[in-house]
């Protein structure tokens, strides 16, 4: 995935009502620092976190929030549970998270769910990170999409592939 999007690819997953990112894929052969491996973010505040909240049972949605909080407000969806609710419905319905929210705003990345048990377990998100001019905002240009395979087409594909091998 990381060659074909060109892009990082990770994978995360929630412990403990934190993103946890556990492993990485460089896009090139290039020796460079595993940056993510072993980070922690709040769930909210990542593309990965977001595509994970979107897919857990509500119980475990409201327990998160009302441990963690909404704290580290960078978009509109953090702070606010009612927007965050409508982020993660949206999230749902494309099948993939967007977000400009890594070190300094800088990062942006697409994830998408891997929900096995027909959608009973969620056992964490794959997708892809890189500078935004590298991972435009699909919803941007939707148009575009229908003549070359987008970046969260690639990311969805990985997460059905990885959702095969592992059920």
């Amino acid at each position: 995935m990381a060659r074909e999007a060109d892009a990082t690819a990770l994978f995360a997953t929630q412990q403990q009502g934190r993103c946890v990112f556990l492993c990485q894929s460089l896009a090139t052969d290039a020796a460079e620092e595993a940056y993510y491996l072993g980070t922690e973010h709040h769930l909210h505040s990542t593309a990965f976190g977001r595509a994970l909240l979107a897919h857990l049972p509500a119980e475990i949605v409201d327990d998160v929030l009302d441990r963690h909080g909404l704290p580290d407000a960078q978009s509109e969806a953090d702070g606010d549970r009612e927007a965050l609710e409508a982020t993660l419905a949206e999230v749902r319905e494309q099948g993939f998270a967007y977000g400009c929210d890594g070190p300094g705003d800088e990062a942006c990345s697409i994830a998408a769910p891997v929900v096995l048990d027909r959608g009973r377990e969620t056992v964490g998100a794959i997708g892809i990170v890189g500078r935004e001019e590298e991972i435009p905002n699909p919803g941007s240009h939707i148009k575009a999409q229908r003549f070359a395979e987008s970046p969260a087409t690639i990311v969805k594909r990985y997460a059905q592939i990885l959702r095969n091998k592992v059920s």
